[in-house]
Order: C-alpha cells, then structure tokens, then sequence
C-alpha cells in the first residue's frame, strides 16, 4: 500500500466555528487502491472533514492545517470556483447524504447524471447517453433507461441516492468521497452500492466512506478512523479497529452495533424448513388488547378556521 499514489493527505485539520471547534487536528493520507473509513456519532466531524476535501466548507468556517487532493491545496482562499470546476467531478467526487435537497428538482436525471461527463468534455451524445444508463445500473437503480426522463420530484427518496451516486461514480475520479452514501436504501440495495465502491478502490480509485455504521466500514474499508468531538481517538487497519479496539469509546460503539454479532435466523430454510415453520406458526398469538371507545377519550388536538396566505 505504501507504494501506491496518494491522492488525497489531510494534515492538522482544524474547522471553528466561532468558539466552537468542530473538527480538531485531524490527520490522515488516502492512496490508490485503500478505502479509509471515517466513522463515529452525529456531530464527532466526519461530514466536515469530507467537505474540506473538496473545498466545500461553510463561508462562515474557520480553516486550519493543510488539505491536499489532486496536489492541490483544497482550504487556499484563492481557489475559485473555476478551478475547483477542473476538479470536482473529475478528480475527486462527492456522494452528498442529502439525497432529497441534491437534486435539481428542474432537471432530467439523464442531465444531472451526466454532467461531469458534460463538463469535463469526457462524452457526449448518444455515447453519453449510454454511460449514464450504465453509471445507474451500476447504482441499482431499477429499470435505469425509463429512468432518464423523469425529474427527482418523480423518484423516491432511494432511487434519488442511488441517481446521486451515480453521478459521482460516472467520471471515474481518482478519489471518491462518499457521505453516508446509501443511508437511503435498504440492505439489499445497499450491499451492491458497497460493493461497486470496493470494486472501483480494487481498480486502482481511493475512496473515503463518511459513516455512522461500523458493518459498512468492516465490508468495505481497509483503514478505520474513529472521530469523537472532532478529534480522532483511533486509528487503524479495520481488522485492528473493528476487531481488537483499544479505546473504551471505539469499544462502546461496537457493542451498540451489529458488527460481528450474530443475526436473528429467518423462517424458512434457515430454521430447519417447514417443521421450522410450523413451530413459528404454533406460538401463540398475543392476548387481544381492548380498543377504548372512542366516544369516552378526550381531544388531545382541535383546530378550527385554519389559513395560511404568503405576500399580500
């Protein structure tokens, strides 16, 4: 792994808001081929420290330390929006957690799919086309050609992640920065999206996963960084990490999850077949639990003559 490029170094990441620090001398490299994985509660700075990578921090943050991708230093006040054109979508993207507020609701999802195609003059026409169909199948997204037409307003919160993801992975950057990228859709769904984003870091891609969920770091990364008020507590393989934790927190946070434990077996094959089934269908049903007459309760809300009206 040493010998592979680093795309992306972050060194004493510092973000204020104000008094407050958000994010505390954070420190850590990304190379090709590795997928690090940032993880820990609400609030402990992992959506922060992604945003820095691509320069998309808050007007209001104040920046501190160094932040390296592509071999450009991403928290210069000069770097424009020009230049960060060149860049997002290309070199470095972004799978947004905002799946309903990250779509143009104005748009076709062929367009907002295709536009780092567009605006890197990668493809165009018909061969565009065909890569936006491919990008959302490999997303999941179901029946991707009837697809291209419709506007996010039409898509479920699900299908707009998995469009979302689809356009970050179109331009095959070198580095990935995926945001809670499949909190939106089920396990099913979500293996496969997992999935194509180990096989993109197989092929040569760096990637750093944004999440809360220790099995998705434990699936698909090889290096573990546990963040904690802004301040990473531990740092390692995830093996290491996830298998072996030294800090009380690290530990706390694996036994309030499911990583390693071990599952409920399903009905079915799984319990022994059909006289599996005919236990589960022996238990008994709980006790029927009276309704209260709805004429004896009382309101707990009544609204009466209700107006809303905007302008004059």
């Amino acid at each position: 792994m040493s010998e592979q490029k680093v795309l992306a170094r972050v060194s004493d990441l510092t973000v204020r808001f104000g008094e407050h620090v958000a994010v505390a001398g954070v420190s850590f490299e990304v190379r090709a081929g590795e997928c690090v994985a940032l993880v820990g509660e609400s609030g402990s700075g992992k959506s922060l420290t992604a945003k820095a990578l691509l320069g998309l921090l808050p007007a209001t943050a104040q920046q501190g330390g160094t932040v390296y991708v592509g071999g450009a230093h991403t928290l210069a006040p000069a770097r424009g929006a020009a230049a960060w054109n060149s860049v997002r979508g290309n070199t470095v993207a972004l799978i947004p957690q905002d799946a309903l507020g990250s779509l143009d609701p104005l748009r076709r999802i062929e367009l907002e799919v295709g536009d780092a195609l567009r605006l890197h003059r990668i493809a165009s026409g018909g061969e565009r086309r065909q890569r936006v169909i491919a990008a959302l199948e490999s997303a999941a997204m179901p029946a991707a050609e009837s697809q291209l037409r419709k506007r996010s307003d039409e898509l479920s919160g699900g299908l707009r992640q998995r469009a979302l993801i689809a356009s970050a992975l179109i331009a095959e950057p070198e580095l990935i920065v995926a945001d809670e990228p499949t909190t939106a859709l089920d396990a099913g769904h979500r293996g496969r999206v997992l999935s194509e984003l180990r096989r993109r870091v197989d092929a040569g891609a760096g990637a750093v996963l944004i999440s809360h969920d220790l099995a998705s770091g434990r699936d698909v990364a090889d290096r573990v960084l546990v963040m904690r008020d802004g301040r990473v507590i531990e740092a390692g393989s995830s093996a290491s990490v996830l298998g072996s934790p030294a800090h009380p927190f690290t530990q706390a946070l694996i036994a309030a999850s499911p990583v390693g434990k071990r599952r409920l077996p399903r009905t079915g094959a799984a319990m022994g077949g059909a006289s599996s089934l005919s236990t589960a269908a022996s238990i008994a049903a709980p006790a029927s639990v009276p309704v209260r007459d709805a004429g004896r309760t009382h309101s707990r809300l009544d609204l009466r003559s209700v107006s809303a009206s905007y302008g004059a």
